[in-house]
């Protein structure tokens, strides 16, 4: 008997990832999306029972905004958090991304799929792909030539600086850690130390940020070049002081969750990839 997952809300990448699970086997069903969206995918009916009846539970990325509900974007009602965990056996195994519910946090087989490296390092990858193309349609500046800095040298950082040296830009990447500053010269890109960084900003056309902390206040901003555009990946509060961005009139564009815009299916796909690959490495069995 197959193995079942219930996919219960979430957005495009969910439904490329209930098509992927099928692929490989699973027996998936899914609760919180319009018809619409379902085509061939086997809708559930009645969500407490099926809960019941499923080895795995897949929850959205990120489970819930609100605090209180699933995050449901392809649907018009709402499911409460409480309903969820109430119908949750002990052991039934739950997936979900960037999980900040405590009930689900302190239960057991819960796994957060949005920690693992493999998610991590291939959603970066689509991260910086989505990065490249607002380069390529927000600013009259073409990749190639211009020259370019980069803020961050994580997984988004190393990609992005590769991609972009790769397409014949001049692009200069700024980080703390000593070990970084050596792989950024080594790759061919310029490194800059954060602490000299305002001396070097009326240099570019374009600013590319994926630190998570404030790094360009007013004083930096009022070093940028008017034309330069400024794209920001780091979630909450980002890299920037927006206020001061907006009063000098730089032009700023916060580009949050790319790979659930610009690339729901393989982003889907690599949810897929990632749960499967952590039932194996985990052994994980079905609920008996």
């Amino acid at each position: 008997m197959k193995q079942k997952f219930l996919i219960i809300g979430g957005d495009l990448r969910q439904i490329a990832c209930a098509k992927r699970l099928r692929e490989k086997g699973y027996a998936v069903t899914l609760y919180g999306f319009f018809d619409i969206y379902l085509k061939d995918l086997e809708k559930s009916k009645n969500l407490t029972e099926d809960i019941i009846r499923a080895d795995y539970v897949l929850l959205p990325l990120p489970v819930t905004k609100d605090g209180t509900t699933v995050n449901t974007p392809l649907w018009d009602e709402t499911i409460s958090l409480t309903q969820l965990t109430d119908a949750l056996r002990d052991r039934t195994v739950v997936f979900g991304g960037m999980i900040k519910d405590p009930w689900l946090i302190n239960r057991d087989l819960v796994f957060d799929y949005a920690k693992e490296e493999e998610f991590l390092i291939k959603n970066a990858q689509i991260t910086a792909e989505g990065a490249l193309d607002i380069l390529f349609s927000e600013t009259p500046h073409s990749v190639y030539g211009s020259k370019l800095l980069i803020t961050g040298y994580g997984r988004i950082g190393k990609i992005l600086s590769r991609l972009c040296k790769a397409l014949g830009a001049d692009v200069s990447v700024a980080a703390r850690k000593e070990r970084d500053l050596s792989w950024i010269e080594l790759s061919g890109c310029r490194p800059l130390r954060y602490e000299r960084l305002e001396a070097y900003l009326g240099e570019f056309d374009m600013i590319v940020n994926t630190v998570p902390e404030r790094i360009f206040g007013t004083e930096e901003i009022a070093s940028i070049k008017q034309d330069c555009l400024f794209v920001d990946l780091a979630s909450v509060p980002g890299g920037i002081d927006w206020d001061a961005a907006g009063e000098a009139g730089l032009k700023t564009i916060w580009a949050l969750s790319l790979p659930g815009k610009v690339a729901p299916y393989s982003s889907g796909n690599i949810i897929a990839d990632t749960l499967t690959n952590l039932l194996e490495t985990k052994k994980l069995s079905h609920k008996e």
